[in-house]
């Protein structure tokens, strides 16, 4: 059987456009503290994982999460921007989506302030019906290498 090759071409510009706003209703929702904002993409089934190791399956599971950190105030004056995006469509239906992030102002649940981060996150989206959901999403933090 041969392998099927997809050009960019063939895929509507209108779902990148959907998994473009999915991200940008992450990031208000986390400007916002707003769980359910940041959550509402995300398959009912859904594995995220942070870069805190915090495992969660599911939208319920992410946003129950999410609310209990956005109501800590450790990230009251934490501010993140995503400073690089990509989009590669895998197939008509599955997409991968890479981001670049830094944030300030974050603070330990101690309340001591963290120094400036910058991570990665990786998110899988697959098409259902009619929506772009994100069915995986791994978030890591860049750390100093030690030879």
């Amino acid at each position: 059987m041969g392998r099927i090759s997809l050009t960019r071409s063939e895929f509507d510009a209108t779902d990148e456009a959907v998994i473009r706003k999915a991200l940008e209703n992450w990031n208000e929702g986390w400007d916002t503290l707003n769980a359910q904002l940041a959550s509402m993409d995300y398959a009912d089934d859904a594995d995220w994982l942070n870069a805190f190791g915090v495992k969660k399956k599911g939208r319920a599971e992410i946003e129950k999460f999410l609310a209990e950190i956005f109501a800590r105030p450790d990230l009251k004056e934490a501010h993140f921007k995503t400073t690089a995006l990509s989009i590669r469509f895998i197939s008509p239906d599955v997409a991968v989506v890479y981001t670049d992030f830094e944030g300030v102002g974050q603070r330990t649940p101690s309340g001591k302030e963290m120094a400036k981060r910058q991570g990665h996150q990786i998110r899988v989206l697959t098409l259902t019906s009619d929506k772009w959901l994100i069915v995986s999403h791994f978030i890591m933090d860049e750390r100093a290498r030690e030879l």
